[in-house]
């Protein structure tokens, strides 16, 4: 499995062996003695659990371990910091090429009308919106009351790559994002 630590100014990314066998830590920082990410093999699955200086939440409430499940998100503390990780496969294969022409028309979003699903269990609905006016390619979110920016030549989208300490933050934030 692969996992995605988002930091503020980048995303690391760490591997767990495809055999499901022992246990394994990983650190934001290589010299830091503690390690952010704990996962251990237990019943032919993976669990991350909780240490003395780190804690897994579940909503705001620490707890000692959970079920990691492929495309997930996690929330982590240590010490006043909240850290956000994304488990998936480790050859993912839900990153597709998109070839659009001058109807392009997406709709971003945790719901089953959205042309390009978001499987966060933390936003709800459509989010985003990527369509053609004039030429231009105009990203907007379905929370900026109908302002969007253009983008003349876009070809990546990123959205959420800066991760913060507040869960209602994050969420706010990639409402806001354009």
């Amino acid at each position: 499995m692969r996992i995605y630590l988002f930091l503020k100014t980048n995303i690391l990314t760490f591997y767990l062996p495809k055999k499901i066998s022992g246990s394994f830590n990983f650190a934001e920082n290589p010299e830091e003695e503690s390690k952010l990410i704990n996962v251990e093999a237990r019943d032919n699955n993976w669990y991350l659990y909780s240490t003395a200086d780190t804690s897994v939440l579940k909503g705001d409430a620490p707890i000692s371990e959970i079920l990691v499940e492929k495309d997930n998100y996690y929330f982590l503390k240590r010490g006043d910091s909240k850290y956000l990780i994304y488990i998936t496969d480790a050859f993912d294969d839900t990153f597709l090429p998109f070839n659009f022409n001058s109807t392009l028309n997406l709709s971003i979003g945790n719901d089953e009308k959205c042309n390009i699903n978001f499987l966060c269990p933390f936003f709800t609905g459509k989010i985003a919106e990527i369509k053609m006016k004039d030429s231009d390619i105009i990203l907007s979110t379905t929370k900026s009351c109908g302002a969007a920016m253009d983008i003349p030549g876009l070809k990546v989208t990123v959205v959420l790559a800066e991760p913060f300490r507040s869960e209602v933050l994050t969420r706010q934030t990639l409402g806001r994002t354009r």
